[in-house]
């Protein structure tokens, strides 16, 4: 089991999960896994998010702001992730 995992990879949301599923059972309890590239913001379940989500596979939605294929990864499957900027954190119960 590892201590940590840092996610620096696509940002398109099939690749973003998929790495997300992939590093998430090998953390530990207490560990960490996190990454970069959560640039801006879109509330789920928002107008904008139920557009964004029909086209999972574009990277950067220059109208949204942000990588929201990653954005999207991150919040559907990392409940009660922390953010700094544009660092995301999950640490593992």
């Amino acid at each position: 089991s590892l201590d940590y995992v840092y996610i620096g990879g696509d940002h398109r949301y099939s690749s973003a999960k998929r790495d997300i599923l992939a590093w998430l059972p090998k953390i530990r309890s207490g560990g960490a896994i996190c990454g970069h590239a959560f640039t801006g913001d879109v509330e789920m379940n928002s107008p904008q998010w139920a557009e964004l989500c029909a086209e999972p596979e574009l990277d950067y939605y220059h109208h949204a702001g942000c990588h929201f294929g990653l954005v999207r990864a991150v919040k559907e499957l990392l409940p009660g992730f922390r953010r700094c900027g544009q660092i995301w954190v999950k640490f593992v119960d």
